[in-house]
């Protein structure tokens, strides 16, 4: 596991349940971004083959009812420079943040460089028969 070194907002040991965090918004700065479930990878404009890869923790990424805090939720955040090993650790901010536009609560995750453009990436939701109708009085 190669990580950097994480900032959080409102702070690492904020709790929430995940039912509440519908997406995530990640911070691209011009690059592209490919999803793969739980694995975020950024792609540097080509002709650079650098890339920048988030692991979250699969445990949250998948839809359940329990409580996380921010500082257990990415598995893993490195660089491949030149597109090749090794894993160089990088330094991350993850936030939870109300998402005006969507009306719901989504997780930023950004790195520390100029102004972002964000694109937003929907978490799995809860299994159909999760909310059960109420019984018949």
């Amino acid at each position: 596991m190669t990580i950097g070194t994480g900032s959080f907002h409102p702070h690492g040991r904020y709790v929430f349940p995940r039912s509440y965090v519908y997406g995530v918004q990640v911070a691209r700065y011009g690059d592209g971004l490919t999803v793969a479930d739980n694995v975020y990878t950024i792609h540097a404009i080509p002709p650079d083959p650098t890339t920048l890869t988030f692991v979250i923790d699969n445990r949250f990424w998948l839809w359940t009812s329990n409580t996380w805090s921010l500082d257990h939720i990415m598995e893993e955040c490195y660089v491949l420079s030149a597109g090749v090993p090794p894993k160089i650790p990088f330094d991350y901010s993850l936030s939870w943040v109300y998402d005006h536009a969507r009306h719901r609560a989504i997780l930023s995750i950004e790195w520390f460089v100029g102004a972002p453009d964000f694109q937003y990436i929907p978490l799995p939701s809860p299994p159909s028969q999760y909310w059960l109708p109420k019984p018949l009085p």
